[in-house]
């Protein structure tokens, strides 16, 4: 009966245990990240091609358990993750004038990887205005779950665009984005 007892009571405190964990990880409030800026240099393009060119690559590295550690005073972790979308993204120029800006261009994408998934996801797509624009969101309603990528810490972003008219210098792009993780 004694044997009985004890072992009652380890089920009984291991299942607590269990429940107190899901209980706490199902009350994860969910928040806004802001990821490290992407900066890259995007060369002179002269001609307009009939398709879209390769403007350049982003690796870097992005531990999202630490950033929700430390959001959360360590009461959640990657773990308590659900899902994970893109909440905003914004490209900009910063060296841009009269004649090469983002309305050289008439639409672009980002595709994102990473060492935890290595297949390719369409990120997010721009349709960039015809007026003069330096800076412009990324339409990101239709933003897939990223959270398997960012399970990784090396996160790689692919970015291509359409080009209007061509470009005479080469311009310094930088993507900021907030990821909505739930």
């Amino acid at each position: 009966m004694k044997k009985f007892c004890i072992t009652s009571i380890f089920a009984a405190v291991v299942l607590l245990g269990i429940s107190c964990k899901q209980t706490l990880e199902s009350l994860f409030p969910g928040l806004d990240v802001k990821v490290p800026d992407m900066q890259v240099t995007i060369p002179a393009i002269p001609l307009v091609p009939a398709d879209e060119v390769a403007l350049g690559s982003f690796t870097m590295h992005f531990n999202l358990d630490s950033a929700i550690r430390a959001n959360t005073s360590n009461l959640f972790t990657i773990n308590s993750v659900s899902s994970m979308q893109l909440k905003e993204m914004v490209a900009s120029i910063s060296n841009g004038d009269a004649d090469n800006n983002l309305s050289n261009f008439e639409s672009g994408r980002i595709l994102l990887s990473s060492n935890a998934n290595t297949n390719e996801a369409a990120l997010a797509s721009f349709l960039f205005p015809l007026t003069e624009t330096y800076s412009y969101p990324a339409d990101t309603n239709n933003s897939p779950d990223i959270l398997a990528y960012y399970k990784g810490t090396e996160i790689t972003y692919r970015l291509f665009g359409k080009l209007r008219k061509p470009t005479t210098k080469q311009l310094n792009l930088t993507v900021s984005a907030t990821i909505r993780v739930r």
